[in-house]
């Protein structure tokens, strides 16, 4: 039996994968330059952004189920 990733799981992974190739991509960049604190900055905002997508689509995939089962 095929096993579907949920949505609460998939969104994050994907946009988790792109901050990781923009890292690297911009990684060059940012060591010529010397301008860590603005690489870190971008990185920790992007990644807080992605648990907070995580948990808010956790959220309103648990509330969905709720609704569901009671309209059942």
């Amino acid at each position: 039996m095929k096993r579907k990733l949920k949505r609460h799981i998939l969104i994050p992974l994907i946009l988790l994968v792109y901050v990781a190739i923009m890292v690297v991509m911009a990684l060059p960049k940012y060591q010529k330059s010397g301008n860590w604190s603005e690489f870190a900055i971008i990185l920790a905002v992007s990644l807080i952004l992605i648990v907070v997508i995580y948990f808010v689509y956790k959220r309103k995939e648990k509330l969905r189920d709720k609704f569901n089962n009671i309209s059942k």
